[in-house]
């Protein structure tokens, strides 16, 4: 043949074989390759450094002003994780086509105008000036009241009665003035050690039948005199008058004593004695007016359908929260930058940007899938799980046809490319699903048995689904301003992605529906509050009536061998009364490790006396 011939021949061989390297490309799916369900090969989506930078930092923005379910920035976050889902192609789950769960809950107070307080002093008429000398606690009891005065020092009865601000002083029905903080205030190895808190002298006072609580702000050697911050917290059931005034108030309202705050506080210190005793020839007169103020929040969510026309009937969950904590306030470890934004780059701005990089993944392979895939961002997860809680006890799937849920919350700080990844106990499959998962990633996992942390995973387990929970720890810019995107190893993020996806294809190739099992007390796992004891239950931080509901019981743990199941609530524990979760725990960290404690639950119309010995963690 001439030369123009083999030129001809040679360029229809290339065509030929570029069109077979284009087949072989399009079957494949792609140059790069992983192993689906099946061993199937799937295409290589790249999880990026880039994209999930991309995702934290607008998350934790200025514009976003700290996420907090219920404000403009809080909606903002929820669109734009909407906005994603509807980018990536995923369908809504809701039947209106709807990317949205809404919920209501209950956000804050507010602080009406009606506030009032006047003491009668040998029949002259003291009037205080409403936010300037008291003001009143979010968690105030709001009824009118007219009650006579005593001093109860820092409010403390130790549980030993070797110091007891109430002994041989009845205070019942009438308003007791406390001091802020305790005795001994600098020693952390104090015996006074976690009696400072508010919730306890608030429940410390009622206890004791007080009516109302006046707190005295400030310490003798603090020339501020300001009073506390009225700044929302869960408490929602105080069960007292609450109020805080200043110590310049407090001194026009002991005048018949003959001694300022300052002088009773100093005489305390140097004697190590209490000093309680009533004040006589007056009487108070007040009124909190307080009111609840509820909010609107949603859960985003979307689903990836899977191809198989049986298993496509059964999801899992792969979840983040995307709420943090405004600009400070309740929760805020910081409680001196309130006002400040929260960022919370790392909590949960993280899990969130890896919830939507494995949901463009997972849309990218969806073909491959053979079960169906819920992705979910919560909201209010940090005023009590109520995001989560809800979509449980309103699931837009059904619970029976959910089977596993992987939760990411704060996997962005990881120091030493290592994982803790809680809930092993929670079915037998997920030694082998993550083994195999981390052949090809070579992290190092921290495995934890108990579905412990508080965070979304729990309302699933509530409702007995096997879950895990993905997280790098605890650092010292948790729930604090400075948890800022520039913090976070990128690099450590896409492999914990890494090891996600594989681990979400590994429940895709499971064929029946893995074991739940109810996991027993065992060791502790990290955490982000730490007692010496615990009940092991789920409180129900949704529920508004008194008491502390539970929404869940570890199985073998002190609850579970005390007889306290689901959908109890707890009354009484110590014989405290517990009005709240905030009771609760100020009773809880005040026990140790084999005190015998009573336990009143309500269960039904039925109340039940029931008897724990306290474990520890």
């Amino acid at each position: 043949p001439t030369e123009s011939e083999l030129n001809s021949r040679k360029l229809i061989l290339l065509m030929s074989l570029s069109t077979i390297i284009a087949l072989i490309f399009a079957c494949s799916g792609g140059y790069g390759t992983s192993e689906g369900s099946g061993g199937t090969s799937v295409s290589s989506v790249d999880i990026t450094e880039s994209d999930v930078l991309r995702h934290i930092k607008y998350l934790a923005s200025d514009e976003m002003n700290g996420r907090r379910t219920g404000t403009p920035g809080g909606d903002m976050a929820a669109e734009y994780i909407a906005g994603e889902f509807k980018r990536l192609g995923l369908e809504p789950v809701d039947k209106d086509g709807d990317y949205m769960q809404p919920f209501d809950f209950r956000s804050g107070a507010e602080l009406g105008e009606e506030s009032y307080m006047s003491a009668e002093i040998s029949g002259e008429i003291l009037t205080l000036e409403n936010d300037v000398e008291f003001r009143p606690f979010p968690f105030s009891s709001t009824e009118d009241t007219t009650v006579e005065l005593a001093f109860a020092g820092y409010g403390i009865s130790l549980r030993d009665l070797s110091y007891d601000d109430y002994a041989d002083l009845d205070v019942e029905g009438k308003a007791v003035i406390i001091l802020r903080y305790r005795p001994e205030n600098d020693d952390s190895e104090s015996k006074f050690a976690g009696y400072a808190s508010l919730f306890y002298k608030f429940r410390n006072a009622r206890d004791h039948g007080a009516a109302a609580m006046l707190l005295v702000t400030g310490t003798v050697d603090d020339s501020t005199d300001k009073l506390v911050d009225f700044n929302y917290t869960r408490y929602r059931k105080s069960g007292i008058i609450a109020f805080s005034l200043t110590r310049k108030a407090v001194n026009k309202l002991i005048a018949p004593l003959g001694k300022s705050i300052d002088e009773l506080q100093s005489e305390m210190l140097e004697s190590g004695k209490t000093m309680s005793m009533d004040i006589p020839g007056l009487s108070v007169s007040m009124k909190a007016d307080v009111n609840p103020v509820y909010s609107s929040g949603v859960n985003v969510m979307a689903v990836i359908r899977g191809s198989d026309p049986v298993l496509r009937n059964d999801y899992f969950v792969i979840g983040s929260h995307y709420d943090h904590l405004g600009i400070g306030g309740r929760g805020s470890r910081a409680p001196d930058k309130y006002g400040e934004v929260h960022y919370g780059a790392d909590d949960n701005a993280s899990g969130t940007a890896g919830m939507l990089e494995l949901a463009e993944y997972f849309s990218a392979n969806r073909d491959r899938l053979r079960h169906s895939v819920l992705f979910q961002a919560y909201g209010a997860e940090e005023s009590g799980l109520l995001g989560s809680r809800h979509y449980v006890d309103n699931p837009l799937i059904p619970l029976e046809n959910t089977y596993a849920m992987l939760n990411l919350d704060m996997i962005g700080r990881d120091t030493d490319t290592s994982i803790v990844i809680n809930g092993f106990a929670t079915s037998p499959i997920w030694d082998e699903i993550v083994d195999d998962a981390n052949k090809d990633v070579g992290i190092r996992i921290s495995k934890k048995k108990l579905s412990r942390g508080g965070s979304d995973h729990s309302s699933f387990n509530s409702k007995e689904i096997p879950n895990m929970f993905f997280f790098t720890g605890v650092h010292g810019d948790y729930h604090k301003p400075s948890d800022t995107w520039d913090k976070i190893n990128y690099e450590a993020e896409v492999r914990i992605l890494m090891l996600a996806k594989n681990i979400a294809w590994g429940l895709d190739g499971v064929e029946m529906k893995p074991e739940y099992v109810k996991a027993e007390e065992g060791s502790s796992t990290p955490s982000r509050m730490s007692f010496r004891v615990v009940l092991g239950v789920t409180p129900d931080y949704a529920y508004e009536g008194a008491g502390l509901k539970i929404s869940g019981v570890r199985n073998g743990g002190t609850a579970s061998k005390a007889g306290i199941i689901s959908d109890d609530v707890i009354i009484r524990m110590d014989e405290k009364e517990i009005m709240s979760i905030e009771d609760y725990m100020s009773v809880l960290q005040l026990l140790n490790p084999g005190d015998e404690v009573k336990i009143s639950v309500k269960r039904g119309e039925e109340e039940l006396e029931l008897s724990a010995k306290m474990q520890s963690p």
